[in-house]
């Protein structure tokens, strides 16, 4: 009864905004652009320079402004690191077009901007991300949220997200508004996405509007370019560990546009060359491809088709043949994993307050491994295979409507239906002998659901002190054995007392229904995606935030934010669970843990001059407790990183020159060590000439097993991380060197812990020292 209580409140307070009248006003609207590839501009400011009101251009670009008359009123458009357009401007009856031009890069001004749009939602413009120090000389959009307040890195060269507590599995990944399960390559040491091919990055770790859902931690948001309508462009990059091409611009006419950006690994290719000289083949390679087409039927209808593939694979082949001919073997292992999205959207506007997304697509994540032997001994032929794959497929129809009910007053509403296939665990087994029968054993599993979600939001500038956010959404789940529906309200405030003060109290309920088993060591990537069943039931968090915004002169501004998140339903292998394959997946999983997390996040930025960057500071504490896992006892997470320091500091020397650093330096993470060793003994075949003797010197030595105590779980700390990179970027009008190093001290970071061959003693391994890497980028 409480719970439907609070919720109603909630749905009283969005549609209490909706009393006055819908009719339509005089006003002024239209799309924000960049003048030189006529892409949108995302967050653009658009400001009545009489009255200080305005608005901000949407994902489209697209304004909304109420007048009170059809007289011509001076309109002000201004975009970070573009110069600002003023006009008069009266009532349209057709939308506008409002082109901005670029800065030209002079000494004085380099803008660089951590940009928090408003607390618990930040970006950083794509422009600037590709100055940043990189590892392997490529941006990586993933690696440089790392740096912000909140967001930190899983492990070392990792491009995993672990925000605010949370697990890496709890971030939501949508291209161009659709999920991606696995967002990296080189088993997290690269991220899959292009920044050449992507328009804007935002990433939601609170505040969250009511049309994203489905994640317990964060939501990022990755938008594709639409393609250059001016001129057709072409750059070709050439890394260290990857090269790619890519391509955009105009087709035939500014009407159709089209992106095309792909992706291939170098360390593969070397590898191939290497084994021309081998026996025994082994290699890595990855690709990657992002497409997009655009297509404006008329002024108030635009098609677009999006397309994502991406593929690793690690492989081994080995030959072996007697000099008798007595004996020849060979056999293969391989392990493959990747992701397929594709994407048609139409958006229309119905009316200058009235715009609608509608969408289908599909998603599919797989993760396959293989193994294969042959044998021929004395003329008798072997042979066995084993296949095991796990996948995710997602059918997804989408209808998202925004409605403008003043400038000041945004309101936003829709469904979404996704039809989910798992195979968490599908495994075949083949064994043939010349004189034995063929023998197949197959084990498969593959189980559907409907997840379906309705949400209400709204968005409003009260007065010049006041403004809300609040919204409903209304997850559905249904598979068999378990049906869920979770209603999930969202409520924001905030108050500007002065305009260098913004205080801001939020508060947001999330759940997350599909589940990640991943493996726990550093091997390659094993993910398993496993759904809401009657055993697992859906994850849950609600959040609580408290933020200050106060902006000092000179482009300089302060943002601290406290935050306290409460999760519910975790999940987490037993400690005894060493796979997860096989068709009980389910057998081995402790589910019901409860989670927290709470800090308080310090961001200190300057975003332009000669000198500019930002000092990132988080205090934080993160918790898990499950009954049949540490005694019941709660314990650190492994990521509980007390302190985490990020510096971030750019120049521009020249035009054509510019400097990065960034420094970083956090706590260590937690893991399980042993207090004590013993020993077990192991029964053998020479049981019966070897009888086990305490007092035997040998008997503390084979054939007895080493075994470990542990006191507590995740109950020591390992030394605290801290790393210096450096950068420069030679930019020239056709052509750009980036050069970087990684690790510029040689700083001997903990990836892992091992034991040397008695056991007794456990040593460190550090995964990079030193490392330079270079790219080179040719436009033509």
């Amino acid at each position: 009864m409480r719970q439907i209580l609070l919720h109603s409140v909630f749905l009283f307070l969005i549609l209490s905004h909706s009393t006055s009248t819908f009719a339509q006003q005089q006003s002024v609207y239209g799309y924000v652009y960049d003048e030189a590839t006529g892409e949108a501009l995302i967050g653009a400011s658009i400001l009545n320079t009489t009255t200080k009101q305005g608005s901000i251009s949407d994902e489209r670009g697209y304004f909304y402004i109420q007048m009170s008359s059809a007289i011509a009123i001076e309109y002000q458009f201004s975009y970070l690191g573009y110069n600002t357009f003023v006009q008069k401007i009266g009532a349209t009856a057709e939308p506008l077009a409002i082109y901005l031009s670029s800065k030209s890069q002079q000494l004085t001004e380099f803008v660089f901007n951590s940009n928090v749009v408003r607390q618990g939602k930040m970006s950083i413009p794509i422009t600037q991300l590709k100055n940043l120090p990189s590892l392997g000389g490529e941006a990586d959009i993933l690696k440089s949220f790392q740096l912000l307040p909140g967001i930190k890195g899983a492990d070392e060269g990792s491009s995993s997200l672990l925000v605010r507590g949370g697990s890496a599995d709890q971030n939501l990944f949508l291209m161009d508004n659709i999920p991606l399960y696995h967002v990296n390559h080189l088993g997290g040491f690269l991220s899959v996405f292009d920044v050449d091919a992507i328009n804007n990055v935002e990433v939601y770790k609170g505040a969250y509007p009511a049309q994203y859902g489905g994640r317990l931690s964060s939501i990022m948001n990755i938008g594709l370019k639409n393609g250059n309508k001016k001129e057709t462009k072409k750059a070709l990059q050439l890394g260290l560990i990857s090269s790619k091409f890519f391509m955009e611009g105009p087709l035939k006419d500014t009407k159709t546009t089209y992106l095309f950006s792909g992706r291939i690994c170098n360390i593969g290719i070397l590898m191939e060359a290497v084994n021309l000289i081998n026996d025994d083949k082994q290699g890595y390679y990855f690709f990657d491809f992002t497409g997009k087409v655009s297509h404006q039927i008329n002024d108030k209808n635009t098609l677009f088709i999006s397309l994502y593939t991406g593929i690793d694979n690690v492989y081994m082949r080995q030959h072996n043949e007697k000099e008798r001919k007595e004996l020849k073997s060979s056999g293969s292992n391989t392990h493959k994993w990747g992701n397929f999205m594709t994407n048609m959207r139409w958006h229309r506007q119905y009316t200058p307050q009235l715009l609608s997304n509608t969408t289908l697509a599909y998603t599919h994540f797989f993760n396959n491994s293989s193994s294969n032997s042959k044998s021929k001994i004395q003329g008798d032929k072997f042979s066995s295979s084993t296949r095991y794959a796990s996948m995710i497929d997602d059918v997804i129809a989408k209808q998202d409507f925004s409605y403008f009910l003043k400038d000041n007053w945004k309101l936003q509403f829709g469904a979404d239906l996704n039809l989910h296939t798992f195979s968490p665990s599908s495994t075949a087994h083949r064994y043939t002998s010349s004189d034995a029968p063929k023998f197949d054993t197959v084990v498969s599993m593959r189980t559907h659901a409907l997840h379906s979600d309705f949400y209400f939001g709204s968005e409003q500038h009260l007065n010049s002190l006041f403004s809300t956010h609040a919204g409903i959404r209304l997850s559905t789940w249904l598979s068999v054995g378990s049906n869920f529906i979770v209603p999930e309200p969202r409520l924001g405030i905030s108050y500007q007392p002065t305009k260098k003060i913004k205080l801001s109290l939020d508060y947001s309920r999330m759940t997350q229904f599909v589940h990640l088993l991943s493996n726990q060591g550093n091997t390659l990537p094993n993910d398993l995606w496993i759904p809401t069943t009657k055993k697992l039931h859906p994850e849950r968090s609600n959040q609580y935030s408290l933020g200050l915004k106060y902006v000092l002169p000179s482009n300089m501004s302060i943002n601290i934010e406290a935050y306290h998140k409460r999760m519910n339903n975790l999940i987490e292998y037993e400690e005894s669970t060493f796979s997860f394959r096989g068709a009980n997946w389910q057998d081995g999983i402790s589910s019901g843990g409860k989670g927290g997390s709470k800090g308080i996040e310090f961001l200190f930025s300057k975003e332009t001059g000669l000198f500019n960057g930002w000092i990132a500071y988080t205090l934080s504490k993160s918790t898990r407790q499950f009954d049949n896992i540490n005694s019941g006892l709660e314990y650190p997470h492994k990521f509980d990183n007390r302190h985490d320091l990020s510096i971030v500091a750019n120049t521009r020397v020249s035009k054509s020159i510019t400097f990065s650093a960034t420094w970083v330096c956090k706590s260590g993470n937690n893991i399980s060590m042993p207090i004590e060793k013993y020993y077990v003994y192991k029964p053998t075949i020479f049981e019966g000439i070897y009888n086990p003797n305490p007092e035997d010197k040998n008997y503390y030595k084979n054939p007895h097993l080493k075994a470990y105590n542990y006191e507590n779980k995740n109950g020591y700390k390992t030394p605290p991380y801290h790393r210096l990179d450096i950068a420069m970027n030679y930019d020239r009008k056709k052509s750009s060197w980036n050069f970087a190093i990684y690790n510029l001290y040689n700083r001997q970071n903990a990836y892992f812990y091992y034991t040397d061959d008695e056991g007794d003693n456990w040593k460190q391994f550090s995964l990079f020292p030193f490392i330079p890497s270079f790219s080179y980028t040719r436009r033509f």
